[in-house]
């Protein structure tokens, strides 16, 4: 799965709304397991965004990073073209996410369309 996938906010409501379901014993198990993975590969993305900040972010006389007036890091307009060049790039790693088959999690959950197309890659037939 593209790391894109997994920080977007779209799957992760719609897997959150998975894992918040009353589900058989063992697809808790799985979803679970699955929900570690997901968090790991956030934190992961969040370190090394901030990482990429630190390194192309406006930096003040103090050391610390100039922040905009909506609290984003200020950068240079070319800090921001290579910043966007490597978050993209970032984005487009696959990580290893484990997947549960749709028979594993009982016939009581409930996905909208949009939901279940989100989770399509770690919920398979």
């Amino acid at each position: 799965m593209k790391l894109g996938k997994v920080v977007n906010p779209v799957f992760q409501n719609a897997f959150r709304k998975l894992a918040t379901q009353d589900l058989p014993l063992r697809a808790a198990f799985l979803v679970k397991g699955i929900s570690r993975q997901i968090q790991d590969e956030i934190a992961k993305y969040d370190a090394s965004r901030m990482e990429a900040l630190k390194k192309l972010g406006t930096v003040k006389e103090d050391g610390k990073l100039e922040l905009e007036e909506n609290g984003n890091v200020k950068l240079s307009e070319e800090n921001m073209k290579k910043f966007s060049e490597e978050l993209q790039s970032l984005l487009e790693v696959s990580v290893p996410i484990s997947s549960i088959k749709i028979n594993d999690l009982g016939a009581s959950v409930q996905l909208s369309a949009a939901e279940a197309s989100a989770l399509e890659e770690i919920v398979v037939e």
